[in-house]
């Protein structure tokens, strides 16, 4: 379905008068070889703390920000080889879910023109009649029911949750096959959240959508995706099945994450241990040689100066670590 392979996303940072005169050009690297896969009709999870890539991924898959280098490949096409016209095609089947809804909406704009408008823009229809049932679907879909009360209204006559339904019935209205939703939940109410996260997934089995879900949250993951990636300073550091990664972390990194999540039960809290990690994350201009990890890491190696590769060290199971390899 979707393959990325080897993504840079490398954006110009800023330099000194001095280091100018030099001609030293320094690069914020966003993205910094970023592999994986995503099978038709699965869920992809990518987490990570703020600052990881994620969001600059998902948005370089489509071409809304344009990769330094590298392919993504969807039902058998580099996306980033397509002309204009083609990518247009290509933004048919892929569409993209943004974290904030009370941003992504034009407040200028009725919920029934937000919605219109890819139909319109991609001449969908040829009759006024078939674009008004399908928007009239489209919202339908996402439970905004009876569709007419709220095709008339603007976005600011909506609650968050009902903003987003519509940001869902705006990406659901061309039919798409694959769908990144950068963190669709995480400005939302958490009674909210559940409704919505359920709502995509009855989606994803009534259209047959394959999702990448991005959030930095891992119980959102564990609850929505079949696979996980785990990024830290734009490099994939495991990917795994759900279950499996978040019962038995490989990275270090992972464990860490997996050691912050918080546990509802009291008695299962203090048996858990917390790791902690000293330092501050690295600037994504000056990154440390070998892993990306390596300074803060609690199990650091002198081996772990060298810079590792993504290998299978289980069937399905991925891993960015020179001691998890030994």
């Amino acid at each position: 379905m979707l393959e990325v392979k080897d993504l840079r996303v490398w954006f110009p940072a800023r330099t000194s008068f001095w280091q100018s005169l030099k001609g030293v050009s320094r690069y914020v690297k966003a993205v910094d070889g970023v592999s994986f896969t995503i099978k038709r009709g699965e869920v992809l999870a990518l987490v990570g703390e703020s600052g990881s890539g994620k969001t600059t991924t998902g948005k370089a898959i489509l071409r809304l920000i344009e990769p330094t280098s590298g392919e993504v490949w969807f039902e058998g096409v580099n996306v980033l080889s397509l002309n204009k016209k083609e990518l247009k095609e290509f933004r048919r089947k892929a569409q993209i879910i943004f974290q904030d809804p009370f941003e992504s909406l034009d407040p200028r704009m009725t919920i029934y023109d937000i919605v219109a408008e890819p139909l319109k823009v991609n001449k969908v229809y040829g009759s006024a009649d078939e674009e008004y049932d399908a928007v009239a679907k489209a919202l339908e879909d996402v439970r905004l029911v009876p569709p007419e009360d709220f095709m008339t209204r603007f976005p600011h006559e909506l609650s968050g949750g009902q903003r987003q339904r519509v940001a869902i019935a705006r990406a659901l209205i061309l039919r798409p096959k694959f769908i990144v939703a950068d963190e669709p939940v995480s400005m939302l109410d958490a009674s909210i959240r559940t409704q919505i996260l359920e709502l995509m997934e009855d989606l994803r089995k009534e259209y047959g959508l394959t999702y990448l879900f991005i959030t930095h949250d891992l119980a959102q993951a564990r609850y929505t995706s079949d696979r996980i990636a785990v990024m830290y300073l734009g490099r994939i550091m495991e990917i795994g099945p759900t279950e499996e990664v978040v019962s038995n972390p490989l990275h270090p990194y992972t464990k860490v994450l997996i050691s912050h999540v918080p546990i509802p039960d009291p008695k299962l809290a203090k048996s858990r241990k917390k790791i902690d990690v000293p330092g501050e994350t690295p600037s994504p201009i000056d990154l440390p040689p070998g892993c990306r990890f390596y300074p803060r890491c609690p199990f650091a190696r002198e081996v772990c100066k060298e810079e590792p590769q993504l290998i299978e060290v289980e069937p399905g199971r991925w891993v960015s670590c020179h001691l998890v390899r030994s």
